[in-house]
């Protein structure tokens, strides 16, 4: 069902987010912007363009908008050659429709001086509207929350070579280059994805891509996914798969019972330097690929650099890994390789516990 002028749910677990302001303060709309009909957070939001009939191309400026580009359900629509940036929350907002995003840049997306930094995302399929489309060859910079997200078991995305760069060292907010929440059908193949770090006080750990599912956040689980020659660079957390349910004990959550089958083929992930000191229980916390969940697939992956290899840890107080198994069971792991060609040293992450308790969890937008 689509969800018409709904209200998106902000679900935030706490123990190591930021959390998730209330929209408020004054905005001033330029003059060009549209109403959208669509309603976040008891805002109607206003785009530059609402379901353009024509292919979008060339300039979309959007300053002063809450979107650069809308589409509704039941629309058909492309992007393609077209520079979009400026609008306080999203670069392209899709709810319901089927589009297409192509050989485009966006950027410079959401407004720091809002108390709400969790907006600002590049491309946004709203969650569970029935969004679908395909993604490819866009450069995505300067967003303030997310490069991409596709959220819930309605909506689906081909993501295929794309360029996203987070804003690097940043306390304020802990990004992410794209998110595939809840049940979201999607395939990745080819982006690179770089400088997503958090190096806030606050509890917090940033990630190159991160799956988000089960009944721990309220979702449904993320399932058959596939990521494959992908490279992520410099960011906290390489590949983070999170599909959790809530664990025996109230406030605690456990790797989620079904098998996932999501499949981690021949990415290559490296970082050069430790610089998160928040992520786990206040110290440190950096991983290649964190998998908190069940039956995931871990093949031919390369994980590069000090900032993930064990041979660090002994530098700093927190937790340095090539690959974090804390939370994961049935899995499958082979030809796994650390720069050079040598086998990676698989880690057990962050101890033996079958619960999370003061440990990662991720901070969801929809």
């Amino acid at each position: 069902m689509i969800l018409a002028a709904c209200v998106p749910l902000a679900l935030v677990i706490a123990l190591l987010s930021l959390g998730l302001s209330q929209l408020v303060g004054a905005r001033a709309w330029h003059t060009s912007c549209k109403s959208t009909g669509f309603s976040w957070h008891g805002v109607t939001l206003t785009a530059a363009l609402v379901n353009p009939s024509t292919t979008v191309t060339g300039v979309v400026n959007a300053t002063g908008c809450d979107v650069g580009v809308f589409f509704s359900s039941g629309v058909t629509g492309s992007i393609v050659n077209a520079d979009i940036y400026g609008a306080l929350d999203f670069g392209v907002l899709n709810v319901g429709a089927n589009v297409t995003i192509k050989q485009s840049r966006i950027h410079d997306i959401g407004d720091v001086h809002l108390s709400n930094i969790h907006v600002g995302v590049g491309i946004y399929f709203a969650n569970d509207s029935h969004a679908c489309g395909t993604i490819e060859g866009n450069t995505i910079t300067h967003y303030l929350r997310s490069g991409v997200i596709i959220a819930g078991p309605s909506d689906s995305a081909v993501i295929t070579n794309n360029t996203l760069i987070g804003l690097g060292p940043i306390s304020f907010v802990a990004q992410t280059g794209i998110q595939i929440v809840g049940g979201a059908h999607v395939s990745l193949s080819g982006n690179h994805i770089t400088a997503n770090i958090y190096v806030g006080s606050q509890p917090g750990v940033a990630a190159g891509i991160a799956v988000v599912g089960g009944s721990c956040y309220g979702l449904p689980l993320t399932l058959g996914l596939q990521l494959k020659s992908n490279v992520l660079q410099d960011n906290d957390i390489g590949i983070w798969i999170s599909e959790l349910s809530i664990g025996a004990r109230q406030g605690l959550c456990v790797s989620a019972r079904t098998a996932t089958h999501i499949v981690l083929l021949s990415n290559t992930i490296s970082n050069a330097r430790i610089l998160n000191v928040s992520g786990a229980a206040g110290q440190s916390y950096q991983a290649g690929i964190t998998i908190q969940g069940s039956g995931v697939s871990i093949i031919s992956n390369t994980i590069c650099g000090a900032g993930y290899l064990t041979a660090a840890h002994a530098t700093v107080s927190g937790y340095i890994y090539p690959i974090d198994l804390v939370l994961a069971t049935d899995l499958k792991l082979s030809g796994n390789t650390a720069c050079g060609g040598s086998a990676l040293n698989l880690s057990l992450g962050l101890g033996t516990t079958t619960d999370i308790q003061s440990h990662l969890l991720v901070a969801v937008v929809l």
